[in-house]
């Protein structure tokens, strides 16, 4: 992940003599869609994709709420002396010199960027100590910890808070966040970092109240929902139709145009009563291909949240204030079992 992506173009297409202007032309920019697409696909399995809160954990008060900072999301790389922001398809934002460590290794940690500051939401790797099998609860703690040392201009730590009514009404009404937010992120204390693919361990929520943009199509005007799916090739045995499918290879709906497998493409959908564990298929109309700067198709949890917006059965913020403990708002240091279990994976990662 720390080096630097390459975007190694064939030079030797443009030395096509009887080539014509338009399909040389066409062929440039399938090539730069192609590497673009490469690079969205490399850069996007290295970060987190949460799962959309669909009903209160048991041991919710087990879990952290971090407000998540509008802006976009990038991942941070401090190596060889300079600081680089990536976004998850691989573009740089920018590249600075901070006090990020980058010896005896790089540190890369998870951000959202706001057009000033970075807010570090995760840390994965910290002057070549990795975190990935470290707990959210050793990580943030670390995380606060390393950044207090090293007092870096523009990038700072995310709030966070416990998940009782104390913690998640003061992330709820954001009377003292120094950044916008853009939804809810809840983290189980104990889940280590999963990169990639959808995790159960990290749920977002949103309503209109922590999202300014959060909108939800309108049942009583018929107005379908829009989602990027992925088409795939049919799991059923003796069927050769192309299906549509999420991040998490739920099948969603036939493919209703010609479309070749493995394209990634935004449909409009219209059940009401969709379910991440239905066992029919909905009908799609095709609307656009996706930006090849788009890596992944949305997952059926999103799908599902939408749903049950646009059904009137949302998972409300007084379904979350049902699970309440009795802890203090504010973010409290892992337990020295908790330290020390991180400590020895820190140890162990030396080692090896």
């Amino acid at each position: 992940i720390i080096s630097s992506y390459e975007e190694d173009v064939d030079d030797s297409m443009q030395d096509e003599e009887e080539m014509c202007p338009i399909s040389n032309t066409k062929q440039k920019r399938l090539e730069r869609e192609k590497i673009a697409r490469r690079a969205a696909e490399r850069w996007s399995s290295e970060i987190l994709t949460p799962e959309w809160l669909l009903e209160v954990p048991e041991n919710f008060a087990e879990w952290y709420c971090v407000p998540r900072p509008e802006g976009t999301r990038c991942i941070l790389i401090a190596n060889a002396g300079r600081t680089i922001g990536r976004t998850a398809s691989g573009d740089i934002v920018c590249e600075f010199i901070s006090k990020l460590p980058f010896k005896p290794g790089p540190s890369i940690l998870e951000s959202v960027f706001d057009g000033s500051n970075f807010w570090i939401l995760d840390c994965m790797v910290w002057a070549g100590h990795r975190l990935y099998e470290c707990g959210a609860e050793f990580r943030f703690y670390w995380l606060r910890t390393k950044l207090a040392e090293v007092h870096t201009t523009n990038i700072d730590a995310v709030q966070i808070f416990d998940c009782n009514a104390s913690g998640l009404c003061a992330a709820y009404s954001d009377a003292e966040l120094p950044y916008r937010r853009d939804g809810l992120l809840f983290y189980d204390k104990q889940g280590h970092y999963s990169r990639g693919m959808p995790t159960p361990l990290v749920r977002l929520w949103k309503d209109t109240t922590v999202c300014k943009y959060f909108s939800v199509p309108s049942k009583e005007q018929n107005e379908p929902l829009i989602c990027a799916l992925r088409v795939s090739s049919s799991p059923a045995e003796n069927n050769d139709d192309a299906v549509l499918t999420t991040l998490d290879d739920l099948v969603v709906a036939p493919c209703p145009e010609s479309l070749p497998i493995g394209t990634l493409a935004r449909f409009e959908l219209w059940e009401d009563d969709y379910s991440v564990h239905r066992t029919t298929t909905l009908a799609a109309k095709f609307v656009a291909v996706c930006s090849p700067k788009r890596a992944a198709p949305d997952s059926s949890t999103k799908l599902h949240f939408f749903f049950s917006h646009r059904a009137n059965r949302p998972l409300t913020f007084e379904a979350l204030l049902a699970r309440e403990s009795s802890s203090s708002s504010s973010f409290t240091l892992p337990s020295n079992e908790a330290s020390e279990q991180g400590e020895d994976i820190l140890n162990s990662s030396l080692a090896s």
